[in-house]
């Protein structure tokens, strides 16, 4: 486990549930709107839970650890105001960084055998408060095309966002041996955020507080500066006339957050 990792997540007695990183292929993407990665993922990420002096991961494989989350930020552009979907690509490991563990296990399935479920959101950064405000949302489940393979998810509905705005996806119930998130470590541009919900010790949940609710803290979001999610924000034409945007009610049980580096992207498709 790279030291670099240890501080992370939250510590469970003498063992840390931290951030792991698994190697995958390489592949050519789509080209979405909104972006920080190069559309290459060289890694996979998911929570793992290791002792720090050893460096042996003390969790069995399988074992429920967390809810974990991971996010980019973006400052809106001209004329890429309304967003109606995103694209992002699953994590497609191939081997599992534990010393002392070798399994990779398959994400696309939860505990029982059943197709896994995430969620995606939309978020509206306010300044005033700091918070996160959920604009729109959607469910899917989770279907690894191979590495760096995006898969779009539209919103429940298209929304306006304005200056700086996030995109997340909640994968619960992340299990030990589980890399859910594709990773492009080459150029950090220091705008992708994580966080999570600590299923074995809800008190140890990291940065603390609750990722639950309407409204997320940024102080409950982690920023992972070690490189990009290949997470995606999409653009439409403005749909108006709309809905009014409510103040949205998630029903997901636990959450987590991530973002990484600086710099952000607007692709517009050619007509």
């Amino acid at each position: 486990m790279h030291k670099q990792f240890t501080p992370a997540l939250a510590t469970i007695g003498a063992a840390v549930l931290t951030i792991g990183i698994a190697t995958s292929a390489q592949a050519v993407v789509l080209n979405p709107q909104y972006l920080v990665d190069d559309g290459v993922a060289e890694s996979a990420v998911g929570l793992r839970q290791f002792d720090e002096k050893t460096g042996n991961c003390t969790a069995e494989v399988g074992t429920v650890l967390a809810d974990f989350m991971w996010l980019n930020e973006f400052e809106v552009e001209p004329e890429g105001e309304w967003i109606d979907s995103v694209s992002l690509a699953w994590g497609a490991a191939t081997e599992n960084p534990c010393p002392n563990q070798e399994t990779v296990l398959d994400i696309s399935k939860d505990q029982n055998g059943k197709p896994k479920v995430a969620s995606l959101f939309l978020y509206q950064y306010d300044e005033k408060d700091k918070t996160l405000k959920v604009v729109s949302q959607a469910q899917t489940e989770v279907t690894p095309k191979g590495p760096s393979a995006f898969v779009n998810v539209k919103f429940d509905q298209a929304r306006r966002v304005e200056g700086r705005f996030f995109v997340g996806a909640l994968f619960p119930e992340q299990r030990q041996g589980q890399f859910p998130a594709a990773f492009d470590t080459t150029m950090p541009q220091g705008k992708s955020w994580f966080g999570s919900v600590n299923l074995i010790n809800p008190t140890g949940s990291q940065a603390g507080g609750s990722l639950l609710g309407p409204r997320l803290p940024l102080s409950n979001l982690v920023p992972y500066s070690l490189g990009n999610w290949l997470l995606r924000a999409n653009t439409v034409q403005d749909p108006t006339p709309i809905k009014s945007v409510p103040e949205s009610n998630p029903a997901i049980g636990l959450l987590a957050i991530a973002a990484l580096g600086t710099g952000v992207a607007l692709k517009r498709n050619r007509k």
